[in-house]
């Protein structure tokens, strides 16, 4: 992303991030992601998915999706849930795509799950949310950044295509990587769509499999 000229926000590695971190103001936290001059975010993380109805307050009996916070040098980590997130922010400059880089982090059943149970662990000024619908690993991001900014002699490429052609250089595969967001915003652009507030319907796409 440096090469394409953009900057860091802000970088929490290790045990510099924490689980408030990551939940919304309503479950006392900071919303990270939801700052100023953050319009491009990435989470690194491990994920995991509940196979039974979660009742605890916020996550309204979805079968939830679950990222934990290891907290070290402590080994107990806190565990966020999906149902705790609120990513997206107003304003040119505001959050407007979210990578999830975390295995199973956008699991289909379980976001036909909270799809049911009524929520979305974005809001209206969030575009897309890019995930992984299986066991993943990072090696695609370099490439996902090479795409989207069209470096290399490769063209430029909207940031949904560029996530799902990034899939297939991650080290195991296969791999299955997914996109929610809304519809209208399919076709974003690293540039000239940042000031857009999406209009569609909220979408739910599990790609190819990369082999």
């Amino acid at each position: 992303m440096q090469r394409g000229t953009w900057q860091s926000g802000f970088i929490k590695a290790n045990g510099d991030l924490h689980a408030s971190d990551l939940r919304k103001a309503s479950f006392n936290g900071g919303n990270v992601f939801n700052t100023t001059n953050v319009s491009l975010g990435l989470l690194a993380l491990h994920g995991a998915y509940g196979t039974s109805q979660d009742y605890t307050t916020g996550a309204n009996g979805a079968n939830q999706i679950y990222f934990p916070i290891d907290g070290r040098p402590t080994s107990n980590p806190s565990w966020v849930r999906m149902s705790e997130m609120d990513l997206g922010s107003a304003g040119t400059n505001g959050l407007k795509w979210m990578g999830l880089m975390a295995c199973n982090s956008l699991r289909q059943q379980n976001w036909n799950s909270m799809q049911s149970a009524g929520w979305k662990p974005f809001n209206g000024n969030l575009h897309l949310l890019l995930g992984a619908n299986s066991v993943v690993d990072d090696g695609n991001l370099i490439i996902w950044a090479k795409y989207m900014l069209g470096l290399d002699l490769n063209p430029k490429e909207t940031i949904y295509n560029a996530w799902r052609d990034s899939a297939s250089f991650c080290v195991h595969r296969p791999v299955q990587f997914a996109i929610a967001g809304f519809d209208d915003c399919k076709q974003d652009m690293l540039t000239g769509t940042n000031s857009y507030t999406p209009q569609g319907n909220v979408f739910y796409d599990a790609l190819p499999v990369a082999q």
